[in-house]
């Protein structure tokens, strides 16, 4: 019988490469199910928020504390509208980095702050700092 393989090998092989797609699918699952667990969290957090404000209630902040440096952040802006090399100045800072950047997209994302571009605001909310 030539050129045949062995009927095991041949088999074994084939497992081994359906056992890695599936691990590989699993992973991609539960990678997924951890991220839209996260999304879910997040807008169950701003719908609260909505149906609060809309009730008549205090608006509440849509995510709990701010860090240090969100807590800037907001005293920096005040009551004024501001671009982020303007915010970065008022922080002490040289320029705009990266970090502030991701830092007030976040804060954006989360309904702290407002973007009338040009210029971010903080908007009317009660925040917790500390």
């Amino acid at each position: 019988m030539k050129g045949q393989r062995k009927p095991e090998a041949n088999s074994e092989g084939k497992l081994a490469q359906e056992l890695a797609c599936l691990k590989e699918g699993i992973e991609r699952l539960a990678i997924e199910r951890l991220v839209n667990a996260g999304n879910a969290r997040k807008r169950h957090e701003e719908v609260l928020a909505l149906l609060n404000t809309l009730a008549g209630g205090r608006p509440q902040p849509i995510r709990g504390k701010l860090n240090d440096l969100e807590g800037k952040i907001v005293d920096a802006l005040s009551k004024d509208t501001l671009i982020g090399e303007e915010i970065a100045e008022r922080l002490g800072q040289d320029d705009c980095d990266g970090h502030l950047k991701g830092t007030v997209s976040s804060m954006v994302k989360r309904g702290v702050l407002g973007n009338r571009r040009p210029g971010y605001y903080v908007r009317r909310q009660s925040h917790d700092q500390g």
